[in-house]
C-alpha cells in the first residue's frame, strides 16, 4: 500500500509553485522550497509561524479573509500529510 502522506509532501516539496499553507489564524505552517525561495527578500524560511495577514496590505488582507486571493482547496490530504489535521483553512500560491 502506497503512503499517500508522502506521496502529497513530496509533490509540495517537488513543486515549482510557491506554496504557503496556514492555520485557521492565518498562521503560516507550512513552506515549500520554492515559496521560501520566492519570499526570501520579505524573509523567506522566517515567515513560518508569522500571520500571514502581517505580510499583505489592507485590500490583500480583505481578499484573503473572503478566500478570493491566490487559491482556496480542500485540503483534507494535506492537513494529514503534514500532520496538521483539523487546522488548514486554506492553501495560498
Amino acid at each position: 500500500m502506497i503512503d499517500l502522506n508522502e506521496v502529497y509532501k513530496s509533490v509540495l516539496e517537488a513543486d515549482k509553485a510557491a506554496v504557503v499553507i496556514c492555520d485557521l489564524d492565518h498562521k503560516i505552517i507550512y513552506m515549500n522550497p520554492a515559496s521560501i525561495s520566492r519570499y526570501e527578500k520579505w524573509g523567506g524560511k522566517g515567515l513560518m509561524g508569522k500571520n500571514l495577514l502581517d505580510c499583505h496590505n489592507e485590500k490583500s488582507r480583505e481578499m484573503i479573509n473572503e478566500g478570493k486571493h491566490g487559491h482556496t482547496h480542500s485540503v483534507e490530504e494535506l492537513e494529514i500529510a503534514l500532520g496538521h489535521r483539523g487546522t488548514i483553512k486554506k492553501m495560498i500560491s
